[in-house]
Formats: structure tokens, sequence, C-alpha cells
């Protein structure tokens, strides 16, 4: 978990088996798998499948498991802040990605 400003997050889930690179199932939802969710409304996942998009979408998954400024670990029922040792700032660094993205696509 990453605790920032944005309260609503993107979900992004990612299953792999030890097949390798490449070869994951990637999926965007609106899914949040806690039960007072589950059991009152409709969750929706659309698998991912584009190369391209892949890519991008594990770039963002690489920086947000790099996080060790604002992240923190469910372990043993309890939360536990991660500690910092790099000081890698996922907000900071989406931002700066997704305004690389933005000057690409102009």
């Amino acid at each position: 978990s990453i605790v920032g400003r944005f309260l609503e997050h993107s979900r992004i889930y990612r299953f792999a088996n030890g097949t390798g690179p490449g070869e994951a199932a990637l999926y965007l939802g609106s899914a949040d798998l806690m039960p007072r969710n589950l059991d009152g409304r409709v969750e929706a996942l659309i698998g991912v499948t584009n190369p391209a998009l892949v890519d991008r979408i594990d770039s963002v998954l690489d920086i947000e498991l790099a996080d060790d400024m604002l992240a923190w670990e469910l372990r043993d029922d309890t939360w536990a802040k991660v500690p910092t040792s790099v000081g890698v700032d996922a907000h900071v660094q989406l931002t700066e990605l997704s305004r690389t993205w933005v000057s690409q696509a102009r």
C-alpha cells in the first residue's frame, strides 16, 4: 500500500507463476478486494494484452514496488512502515513519468 494525497487509486493486478517476463496476466479495474466492497457491488476488471501498454503498466508497477518513502506492508495482520533506504517516492516518480508520456504524445 502506498499512502499519499490520492484516496482513489488505480488498481493493477499482475498474475504470474514463474513463467518469465511477458508471460504474466495483467488486469486493470475497479476491484477493491475487500469484503465490504465485494458483498455490496459489482467490481470489474479488464485484461491488458497490448505489449506496449503492458510495458507501460509494468513500469508503473516497478516504480510503485520500489517506493520506500510512502509504502506500508501488511505483516501478521498489522501494518508496518517500509523503512526508507534509497528514498524512492512513487508519487514524485509517477508524476515525472506521466509528464514524459504526455510530452511524447504531443
